[in-house]
């Protein structure tokens, strides 16, 4: 949303939510806000890192082939299924592997990580 494209940024807010982590005041402060609040800017920066990211696409022309469209589609349908499951079907899976099964965001990287480099490695890349 603000064009920076370094990740050096992240370095300065690591280390602030660390100290944050440290001072229960500030925790009490920050666990102060309205949901409804930080939904509406939850639901802003994911539609905003969406555009950016069908922008990227469309500038880059990266989506050249049905399987590179199955590569970013499928794990962003894998993700959306499991953060939206129902809470009893993620408490049938075993605590060992809760965490990594349960989440979206993993089994969604973990997808894409198996799509690219296991069932389509063998596809030419055009860079």
């Amino acid at each position: 949303a603000t064009g920076c494209a370094s990740r050096f940024p992240l370095i300065p807010a690591g280390v602030g939510l660390i100290m944050i982590a440290f001072m229960p005041s500030w925790l009490v402060f920050i666990s102060a806000i309205p949901e409804v609040i930080l939904g509406t800017i939850l639901l802003y920066l994911m539609g905003s890192q969406l555009t950016a990211a069908l922008q990227m696409m469309a500038r880059e022309k990266s989506v050249s082939s049905f399987n590179s469209g199955l590569v970013i589609g499928f794990p962003l349908m894998v993700a959306l299924v499991i953060s939206f499951a129902p809470e009893q079907a993620l408490a049938e899976l075993p605590p060992l592997i809760r965490p990594i099964l349960g989440n979206g965001f993993v089994m969604g990287t973990l997808t894409v990580l198996l799509l690219e480099h296991v069932i389509f490695k063998d596809e030419k890349k055009s860079f």
